[in-house]
């Protein structure tokens, strides 16, 4: 519900009716997608506009995507309009944490590339910045909740040892 409701805010932002986020797996590099039932789809992080920014960690306007190269229909927007492609990066993790995709209505209504307004971007980037704050900060809850239930395992196995060690007769 929490991607559904932030990628229907891009949408609104860039006034669009398509756009993708694909979070990357911290831990395996993995591109991420929830679908509106909150269901999880994992992808090839080398695939696709999306995998390119990703990798290049750069802005990528497609104004013809589906007959460019690196288009992939599994991860890519399918349209004939212009495509935004935008990596967001983390300061704080020193690392691209997300891709998002929109339809870049601008260039396609134009017909010619980056027409969309500098208000227009600085919009998006305000809108990039404070998702990026949301996986930033879900990210560090994560990872302290990943280090408790590590703490828990290891004093569990600590107890069964100790209960092991004192059924057998040894203190």
């Amino acid at each position: 519900m929490v991607m559904a409701r932030a990628e229907q805010k891009l949408m609104d932002l860039a006034n669009t009716d398509k756009c993708l986020i694909y979070l990357v797996d911290p831990d395996c590099g993995n591109l991420v997608r929830y679908d509106v039932g909150q269901n999880m789809k994992v992808f090839d992080s080398n695939i696709g506009i999306i995998g390119e920014s990703l990798k290049t960690g750069c802005q990528i306007i497609t104004p013809k995507p589906n007959i460019d190269p690196i288009y992939n229909n599994k991860v890519d927007l399918d349209t004939q309009l212009s495509l935004l492609t935008i990596p967001v990066r983390s300061e704080e993790f020193n690392k691209i944490i997300a891709v998002l995709q929109i339809i870049d209505l601008h260039a396609s209504i134009s017909k010619s590339l980056g027409k969309t307004s500098s208000f227009e971007m600085e919009i998006l980037n305000f809108f990039i910045q404070i998702f990026t704050i949301c996986i930033e900060n879900t990210l560090k809850i994560k990872k302290k909740i990943d280090e408790i239930m590590d703490c828990e395992a290891e004093k569990d196995n600590k107890k069964k040892n100790q209960k092991r060690m004192s059924v057998g007769g040894i203190n």
